[in-house]
């Protein structure tokens, strides 16, 4: 993933595969994943014109993938959750045809948010998540490892 340019290191060499990701990063990174045009707008109260993740939230939005944390913003500097990561996911592959039957397995299945199920529950029976000891922990932030193999396994599916 990073060979291909999809997602960078720190300007020290590493990776930090254990550090969250934000909400913002997330939406560059996948923007990226799958060539969006650069978007523009003004829907998002806490996403200024010229702040450098801005043209990739538009596309995202433009492109029907993301919402906000509410109606007029988006909260970019948030670490993204598992199910909201999940959620997104779930609309690209749904845009791109690819849809899965749902199943949901997991010990923590009441945590997982109403809104969130059906994308968790197709992206597991996709293998696309796998969870972690019988867990999915849905409102934990994602990871940087995690956005990896996230991305990496929606790859083909997507081009």
């Amino acid at each position: 993933m990073t060979a291909s340019g999809v997602i960078n290191g720190y300007t020290d060499g590493s990776f930090k595969p254990d550090n969250s990701i934000t909400r913002a990063e997330f939406v560059k990174i996948l923007s990226g994943m799958l060539s969006l045009p650069n978007g523009s707008g003004d829907r998002f109260s806490d996403v200024p014109t010229d702040a450098w993740f801005a043209p990739f939230v538009y596309a995202a939005s433009d492109y029907g993938i993301i919402n906000g944390v509410s109606e007029d913003s988006f909260g970019p500097n948030n670490g993204i959750t598992r199910e909201d990561a999940a959620v997104i996911l779930y609309r690209v592959l749904s845009k791109k045809g690819v849809t899965f039957n749902e199943s949901l397995g997991f010990n923590d299945n009441a945590q997982i948010s109403d809104y969130a199920k059906t994308a968790v529950g197709s992206l597991t029976a996709g293998e696309i998540i796998k969870g972690d000891n019988g867990l999915f922990r849905p409102k934990d932030s994602l990871s940087r490892a995690e956005t990896v193999t996230m991305l990496s396994r929606i790859s083909g599916y997507i081009k």
